[in-house]
């Protein structure tokens, strides 16, 4: 057996007793989800789809209603029925053939008012969700001012307003991230689970972006969003105060993770995202198949990151949580951050692992020798993508011209280029997240719940889920069938050997550009002070 599937198969043979946990139907948080009726915004997101999977799972639910948003060339319904091809509905199918049977696409976009409904689905919705997970955001950290206000803030007050008319709404989860107040001026200060100082009002800013041009919005982004590093982080801050102002009578909470990574696991270890090729795990492929050299990372920093699947058990528990205490007549809305702030991992831990232990994970699809080097600094991240992603990718591209082949390595590395920049703000810096409220709440959990809605960070050991992360790239974005990893180790061999005589090959050819570029240099101060001789 391949090494890599043998791994996956070990990692899944410990979710034996989860399962079995779950067929029970003996927990409390089982209980509350039984024959209820669920709303879900989000639900063809990463978290959405565990959320969906989870439910139907380990929970007897009623009925689900999950908003989408047509697209040109799909329906809502197609897309409902696209969703379920993921393979993260594997084992759910097995177990739960006909959990399509209970699931309704609803037609609806979070930018719009009353989330562009039909009023006769709208009053539907009223008559019969007893549970509301909001979760649907725009997350693009360039995206712009208007996009963000109109999708995450408004969006979020249409959420509320659907909550406070639903006549038999039980428990409503709002799930933000845990960088809505990791500012500029709080890097390395300590952010408790707390409704923190707004940095505009939800209404102003609603009304300023339905009524500027984007032109003026352009202008005005920089001024409004100050020491927020991008329009989401700000829009997730203002749409908290949505919560906190509208929702304070509703059995409401909200759910804060950090960095979500792939599944720790359930209900497959590493499964993940083809969307979040954007983030994290698009850098870890680049290293991997030797196309990514150079991140732009301080390795004493503590990265923030949280398996998916505990997120989504985090998620569920909070909201059967938030149930029990409205009903008991605790009507505080409660904030629950999913941090590693007990476990914590430094990005150097990471680059170790990457540049040594990882490449026993290695895939058959690697094209050049893996290698990387972290650097904190901006002048020197340039200077390393210069050296090692630039130049040769001109040399690459000015050889596919030559050959007659599309040119597209220069355009791929100034994506990364983009990318790496962009994520360095929380690469290189740290926040102190506290999680009092979610460590309390664990205390409160039966141990049947415990077992089958785990959210203790603690039980992660991180050199493991480093090497699940690399099974999960590999089963569900590279997409090698989890097969060759001992040709990959032979062919990282060869492409060691390789790398070494280009690498020296590139240096040489370097040094005598350089040489030459000073030489010529030389030579025209040497003409300009002769010339400046002669006209003396």
């Amino acid at each position: 057996m391949d090494p890599a599937l043998k791994f996956e198969q070990t990692i899944i043979a410990r979710n034996k007793y989860l399962f079995e946990t779950a067929e029970r139907e003996n927990s409390p948080i089982q209980r509350f989800y039984g024959d209820q009726v669920v709303f879900v915004t989000g639900g063809t997101g990463f978290i959405g789809k565990l959320l969906i999977e989870k439910l139907f799972r380990t929970c007897a639910i009623k009925k689900m209603l999950i908003m989408i948003r047509p697209k040109k060339d799909s329906s809502p319904q197609q897309r409902l029925h696209k969703l379920f091809e993921d393979p993260v509905f594997d084992e759910l199918r097995k177990i739960k053939p006909n959990f399509v049977d209970k699931i309704v696409a609803v037609e609806g976009d979070i930018s719009d008012i009353r989330f562009g409904m039909d009023i006769t689905v709208w009053d539907s919705m009223i008559e019969e969700v007893n549970i509301i997970f909001h979760m649907a955001a725009v997350v693009r950290f360039d995206a712009q001012l208007k996009t963000t206000i109109l999708s995450n803030v408004r969006g979020t007050r249409e959420a509320v307003r659907l909550g406070k008319a639903c006549k038999k709404l039980r428990s409503f989860v709002y799930v933000s991230t845990a960088y809505t107040h990791a500012t500029r001026s709080r890097i390395g200060t300590k952010i408790s689970e707390e409704f923190q100082k707004c940095p505009a009002s939800p209404d102003i800013l609603i009304q300023l972006v339905e009524t500027l041009n984007d032109q003026k919005l352009k202008l005005l982004t920089p001024s409004l969003i100050e020491d927020w590093p991008n329009t989401y982080s700000f829009s997730k801050a203002v749409a908290e105060e949505v919560i906190r102002t509208m929702a304070d009578d509703l059995p409401v909470c909200i759910v804060k993770p950090a960095i979500v990574i792939p599944c720790y696991r359930e209900p497959a270890p590493g499964w993940i995202d083809m969307n979040c090729v954007y983030g994290p795990s698009g850098l870890i492929i680049g290293v991997g198949l030797g196309i990514l050299h150079v991140f732009f990372a301080d390795v004493n920093v503590k990265v923030n990151i949280v398996p998916a699947d505990i997120v989504t058990n985090a998620v569920v528990t909070a909201g059967w949580e938030s149930a029990r205490r409205h009903a008991a007549g605790d009507t505080e809305t409660r904030i629950y951050t999913v941090s590693n702030i007990r476990n914590p991992v430094k990005w150097g831990t990471i680059g170790t692992f990457i540049r040594g232990d990882a490449k026993k994970l290695m895939s058959p699809l690697v094209t050049y020798c893996p290698w990387g080097v972290e650097t904190k600094k901006k002048f020197m991240f340039t200077i390393y993508s210069w050296l090692f992603h630039f130049i040769p990718a001109y040399i690459m591209d000015g050889m596919c011209f030559l050959i007659g082949k599309p040119r597209r390595f220069v355009k791929l590395y100034e994506k990364v280029y983009k990318m790496t920049t962009v994520f360095s703000y929380f690469n290189c810096n740290e926040w102190h997240f506290s999680d009092d409220n979610l460590r309390n709440l664990y205390t409160e959990m039966t141990e049947d719940d415990k077992e089958i809605f785990n959210f203790d960070l603690k039980d992660v050991d991180w050199i493991e889920q480093m090497n699940i992360w690399i099974i999960g790239l590999r089963k569900y974005i590279v997409k090698d069938g989890l097969a060759g990893t001992e040709y990959a180790l032979k062919k990282y061999f060869w492409l060691k050997l390789v790398h070494v005589v280009i690498s020296a090959i590139y240096v040489y050819s370097l040094w005598k550009v350089l040489t030459l570029i000073f030489y010529l240099l030389s030579l025209c101060f040497q003409l300009f002070g002769y010339l400046s001789v002669l006209q003396i």
